[in-house]
């Protein structure tokens, strides 16, 4: 309410002068998350002060046909879904978190073991969801409760004080009532100098990913992103300058950089461990050797490693393609893939056997032979694969092209065979792949 009122009295005082917020610009979001039976009168109670202000005012609910919200996280989540949806990529959410619930959440996150960032606190300013989309603020983070309530009494605004608030089982609450007030009573200053811990903090976790971004400016390789991978993979620290931890470190870094929003901060410590336990699990061997062929997953991604590289992937990656040839013309569209041809710059394949329908789709069986450009004998599609790097999760989901029986073009060695022989000066077509973008 606090922030409401202040953002209204900013609003509607300003002089024409001022590049305060617009007016028009401004509308309360209220989440109903149906979990306390006094939910709906929460929500009359924001449509009476927004009504009161002549401020517009969104209202979204949990779905009833749905299972009821139970955890306190699992509300936080569908809220900020919400606010996510209802905000366009150059609008900003402000929340009233105030001094006292940043101190609450530094105490929890420490006796939680958090690393740095939850360490730090609430930020005063992140994303919402992607990058580049609308912002989070918490303009009230140095201001505590006990002076947002004598700003409000003056001006006759009255508050609801949830009744969840009081019930221990709830960590917050713990803390709030229990942990907070015994500490004190020997620190009565104890919020602030939380809060300032928590900016120190921050402030070094900002000179800390300065160094790693630019350590990740030098690591990172585009050039060797695949089809199904999230970033940039990472490359393993070739000259092994970097111990065990450096190396966790560098990877939790190239995560949070990611900026994949199912990527949770909390789950980064559990994800940390097992990388950290597959390195320690082989001290004899530089930290490249030990990340060898390491696979990591937790909910919906994974780690692994080929070539000297990290690839942060979808968990579950689409099942190999069909067991039956099709045309190369018929424009191959699959469920996760997209194929189309265009022309070729250099060499290619012959057009004239795409627009004759010669061309056909086939996916990995095994035990393929390929005849490589230059080469008279036939070796393994499997060593070709191997040779150009193509990573094994993707040797049997893209498919090779044919002619009659022999490979004439593959994801990541190129035209091979009878096309590297066609003749030069007739018009030339390379098929692209992509992922098919869901809508």
């Amino acid at each position: 309410m606090a922030l409401m009122v202040s953002i209204w009295e900013l609003v509607t005082r300003q002089d024409k002068t001022s590049s305060a917020i617009p007016p028009d610009r401004l509308v309360a979001l209220h989440y109903n998350h149906g979990i306390s039976a006094f939910s709906d009168q929460w929500q009359q109670h924001c449509q009476r002060l927004c009504d009161r202000l002549a401020v517009p005012i969104r209202n979204g609910a949990w779905p009833a046909e749905l299972p009821p919200l139970i955890t306190e996280a699992d509300a936080r989540s569908a809220r900020y879904r919400w606010f996510d949806q209802q905000l366009e990529s150059d609008q900003v959410l402000l929340t009233a978190h105030h001094r006292d619930d940043q101190a609450e959440t530094i105490l929890m996150n420490l006796f939680q073991g958090a690393g740095p960032e939850r360490l730090a606190g609430i930020p005063p300013l992140r994303s919402l969801g992607v990058v580049g989309g609308p912002l989070v603020c918490r303009p009230l983070l140095d201001v505590c409760r006990s002076e947002l309530e004598q700003y409000l009494r003056p001006l006759g605004y009255k508050w609801i004080d949830d009744p969840a608030n009081t019930d221990y089982r709830h960590a917050r609450n713990f803390v709030r009532h229990k942990v907070l007030p015994l500490i004190r009573q020997q620190w009565p200053d104890a919020s602030d100098g939380i809060n300032r811990s928590g900016h120190s903090i921050a402030r070094v976790n900002r000179m800390v990913a300065v160094t790693f971004d630019r350590l990740l400016d030098a690591l990172e390789s585009p050039d060797r992103r695949r089809l199904f991978c999230l970033c940039p993979p990472l490359r393993l620290d070739p000259e092994g300058i970097f111990s065990s931890d450096q190396m966790v470190e560098l990877i939790r870094h190239w995560l949070i950089k990611a900026h994949y929003k199912p990527v949770k901060i909390q789950q980064l410590n559990s994800v940390l461990n097992l990388i950290s336990d597959d390195i320690r699990d082989r001290d004899n061997l530089p930290v490249t050797e030990k990340l060898r062929h390491c696979r990591i997953q937790w909910d919906d991604l994974q780690i692994r490693e080929f070539g000297g590289h990290l690839f942060l992937m979808p968990a579950v990656l689409p099942a190999p393609g069909s067991d039956t040839d099709i045309s190369a013309k018929s424009q191959l569209a699959l469920d996760y893939l997209k194929i189309k041809f265009v022309a070729a710059k250099s060499k290619g394949i012959d057009q004239s056997w795409f627009d004759n329908g010669l061309l056909k789709w086939r996916w990995r069986r095994g035990g393929e032979k390929i005849r490589l450009p230059g080469r008279v004998h036939h070796t393994s599609l499997k060593k070709a694969y191997q040779q150009a790097d193509v990573p094994a999760w993707e040797r049997y989901r893209l498919p090779y092209l044919v002619l009659d029986d022999e490979i004439v073009w593959a994801d990541g060695i190129g035209p091979c065979g009878s096309a590297t022989e066609s003749a030069t000066g007739r018009p030339q077509v390379l098929p692209l792949i992509s992922l098919a973008v869901k809508q």
